[in-house]
């Protein structure tokens, strides 16, 4: 009869949940603090372009870039960890664990890793909230305790300050942010969207002659930033400004911003391709580009 009623208690469940818990976390925070989790494989995907490295392999090189991060990751998941083990501590160790176990499980479905990980995620929150429903009265006091109950109601100088505060933030940093995203062009493509343009010159042709190719690429950038580049070499790259004059379809390069710049014709063709064309006195430089999206591999 003890034996049954002892497996009737909470206690043993809650250890049983502390200790799968543990069980599944301090593995993780060792693998950290040695630094052996967050490695890119194959070692031939560390030489491979942006734009051609799947997104899991992208995050795990993002998560494994700072050493000293993620040894510090490593001991902020060990001790919580190791703190599930004591019934002293485990209370303490399961409201530490939680931002932790949380910020694993959304990593996870944000970055859209392997599904065996997000499965790992979401029973290691799963069993770390369990714990904190287990301890719901001490979270109630703590809660009471750093938000006392309604003494006095908000006065009315509180709430115009407040608003007066909020309008402050508003005009500081919504409009430039605002602005920011308005940067987005035919020419630049969707840089908030992670799908930014390449433009590849295809022919120039001088006075209606083809010129003999030039391998380089060209990138427009936000706030008339622009960028042209060798197609194989890296020790080509320039950097110059642009304006783009929407309403004459016409298009300013310079080498700075306090230059007039040459002025070109600008002429798109669909959504693959646009013209550049420079008429000076009998001179007549016409540029044909390809256009497409830069997307990173899936």
């Amino acid at each position: 009869m003890k034996v049954l009623s002892f497996f009737k208690k909470s206690a043993f469940y809650y250890g049983i949940v502390r200790y799968l818990l543990a069980f599944g976390m301090i593995p993780y925070g060792i693998t950290k603090i040695f630094r052996t989790q967050f490695v890119v494989l194959p070692f031939d995907s560390w030489t491979l372009p942006l734009e051609r490295i799947d997104g899991k392999s992208l995050a795990w090189a993002f998560l494994g870039y700072s050493g000293w991060f993620q040894i510090l990751l490593g001991f902020l998941e060990l001790i919580p960890s190791l703190m599930l083990l004591f019934r002293r501590t485990s209370f303490l160790g399961a409201v530490l664990l939680l931002p932790m176990t949380l910020n694993v499980f959304l990593i996870n479905f944000a970055l859209d890793l392997w599904i065996e990980t997000q499965w790992l995620g979401a029973i290691f929150l799963a069993l770390n909230t369990i714990l904190l429903i287990f301890n719901r009265r001490r979270l109630l006091q703590i809660w009471r305790l750093l938000i006392p109950a309604r003494t006095q109601t908000a006065k009315k100088w509180e709430w115009l300050g407040n608003a007066a505060f909020l309008v402050l933030v508003y005009f500081m940093s919504v409009p430039m942010l605002l602005d920011y995203r308005n940067q987005r062009s035919a020419l630049t493509g969707d840089f908030i969207g992670a799908m930014p343009n390449e433009s590849i010159l295809d022919k120039e042709t001088i006075n209606g002659v083809v010129q003999p190719a030039q391998d380089y690429k060209c990138y427009f950038g936000a706030y008339g930033h622009f960028t042209q580049i060798a197609q194989d070499s890296s020790k080509h790259r320039k950097e110059y400004f642009y304006e783009q004059d929407r309403k004459n379809n016409m298009l300013i390069l310079k080498e700075s911003k306090g230059q007039k710049g040459e002025k070109y014709n600008f002429l798109m063709h669909g959504d693959s391709a646009f013209t550049l064309a420079q008429r000076s006195g009998n001179n007549e430089v016409i540029r044909h580009f390809k256009r497409r999206r830069i997307k990173s591999a899936q």
